[in-house]
């Protein structure tokens, strides 16, 4: 009976001692383009608690207005309102990033996603202002549009900093075969006009390797690319960094074996990733239905399954070093095809 008297008390001084113990924050996870806020759990979605939601104000002196997931760039590179709740119309620009987002919460529920958004190159000849102005920087000086894609990264980059993201997914990138799908459609389809871009894509990727340097306190998850190209024989960037605060993922097919035919590779590609899928949350609706597109794939859809992995291990403690070295150890990543809702 002694035991039992004595021992009681020691057991509850243990569990009080346990209830005091602070819950580890989620690790933030930056999402580099605009996705559906609508679509994520509220419990993985980052909030402004300084802002007011659409108020039209910048309530904290940050520079932005009504920045509650994150911030939003539009025409010329410039920061907009941005609340990333997409419009029925806005759907198709806003489905990429939610389709990648939904990887990360399937394979890592314990993060919380912050946004940086901006229409990529490929998006914007389907909206006619944009399309103008696209024109306009193909046929202008490869300086003034680098500069203003420089200045719209760094900002990025800061804001991500400053919200304490540790890990940011990268899918997307340039490269010299990027331009077989744009320059036709301007009625640029001259060898000028190629050997002009090729430049450009030089310029891109030393301004991406500059600034990912200048970051060295985020660790960046990179697609590869989807054109079954060596990264460095077709010039893709930021998909050829191999910086200690860079992984470049190439896609694997669903069996988690094989390469995926069309992913990109090379010797900086170090891990594949599932880049096949049953199908991925696409969009959600206010009424709360949730719609997916099948048969999903891509490297864009690689990278964050890795994403998912890098954001566990920093929450373990695990030093960008380490988490480099675990991930080129360990190779291939297999994603759950199980999905959000």
């Amino acid at each position: 009976m002694k035991k039992v008297i004595y021992f009681l008390p020691f057991c509850l001084l243990l569990i009080s001692i346990e209830w005091k113990v602070p819950v580890k924050n989620k690790v933030r996870v930056g999402i580099w383009e605009f996705f559906d806020a609508k679509a994520i759990p509220s419990r993985n979605l980052f909030v402004n608690s300084k802002e007011i939601s659409d108020n039209q104000k910048d309530d904290d002196n940050d520079g932005y207005i009504d920045n509650i997931h994150g911030i939003g760039f539009d025409y010329l590179e410039q920061p907009t309102y941005h609340n990333f709740l997409p419009t029925p119309e806005q759907v198709e620009l806003y489905f990429h990033g939610t389709a990648v987002a939904e990887v990360i919460l399937r394979n890592n529920p314990n993060v919380e996603l912050v946004g940086c958004g901006f229409l990529r190159y490929v998006e914007r000849k389907y909206n006619d202002v944009h399309k103008q102005n696209l024109l306009e920087r193909l046929k202008g000086p490869n300086e003034k549009d680098i500069e203003l894609l420089k200045k719209m990264f760094a900002t990025s980059l800061n804001y991500f900093r400053k919200n304490n993201v540790k890990v940011v997914n990268i899918s997307w990138m340039a490269s010299n075969n990027v331009w077989k799908h744009i320059l036709p459609d301007y009625n640029l389809n001259e060898e000028k006009y190629y050997q002009k871009m090729y430049q450009w894509t030089d310029m891109f990727h030393a301004c991406l390797d500059s600034l990912l340097k200048a970051y060295s306190d985020i660790f960046f998850v990179i697609a590869a690319g989807n054109d079954s190209a060596d990264v460095y024989l077709s010039n893709t960037s930021p998909s050829k960094l191999d910086l200690p605060n860079t992984i470049t993922v190439g896609g694997l097919q669903k069996d988690g074996k094989t390469r995926a035919t069309f992913s990109n590779y090379g010797k900086n590609v170090y891990v594949y990733a599932t880049a096949e899928y049953d199908s991925l949350l696409i969009y959600k609706a206010t009424d709360g239905t949730a719609y997916y597109a099948p048969e999903f794939y891509g490297t864009s859809f690689a990278a964050p399954v890795v994403t998912a992995y890098v954001a566990k291990l920093i929450e373990n403690g695990k030093s960008f070093q380490e988490i480099k070295q675990i991930l080129k150890q360990k190779k291939y990543f297999i994603s759950t095809q199980k999905p959000l809702y």
